[in-house]
């Protein structure tokens, strides 16, 4: 994969694993092993330097984290998730620009559909009916009136 496309797959797989990780503060038994566990997975896989699944999180920010790392809590990654939106950001307007001008490139075909059921024969029938009765009865009020 290009860099970039790299970049972004370790941002959404980071950003899924963050969410993961905020699940974690809301179960019933908070267990502080798991927690620490995480949170020791997530700065290894994706923020220190050496990070197999890098973002790219600058310096200040690594340091940030590492010093917090331990006892780890739930906004511990909150620079991490910002970060990560951003580098986000640019594959989602690309996708959604593309789709917009795949959507606008798509012809549109008007069509009109008539329902021919039995009920609406009937209806249409009535109503021809009904006009034409109207008709008659509009035709003789006015024989009557010029007579």
């Amino acid at each position: 994969l290009p860099v970039s496309c790299q970049l972004w797959e370790n941002a959404v797989h980071c950003w899924c694993d963050l969410q993961q990780y905020h699940q974690l503060f809301y179960q019933d038994g908070l267990d502080p092993y798991r927690v620490q566990r995480q949170a020791h997975l997530l700065y290894s896989t994706y923020v220190c330097s050496a990070a197999r699944s890098s973002i790219e999180v600058e310096e200040e920010s690594r340091e940030r984290v590492y010093t917090c790392l331990t006892p780890p809590f739930e906004e511990l990654f909150d620079w991490v998730e910002e970060h990560t939106l951003t580098l986000l950001l640019e594959p989602w307007t690309l996708l959604t620009t593309r789709d917009t001008d795949t959507f606008l490139k798509v012809a549109v075909r008007e069509e009109t559909r008539q329902v021919e059921s039995e009920p609406y024969g009937e209806l249409k029938t009535l109503y021809e009916e009904a006009v034409h009765r109207l008709e008659q009865v509009s035709s003789i009020e006015v024989q009557r009136s010029n007579a």
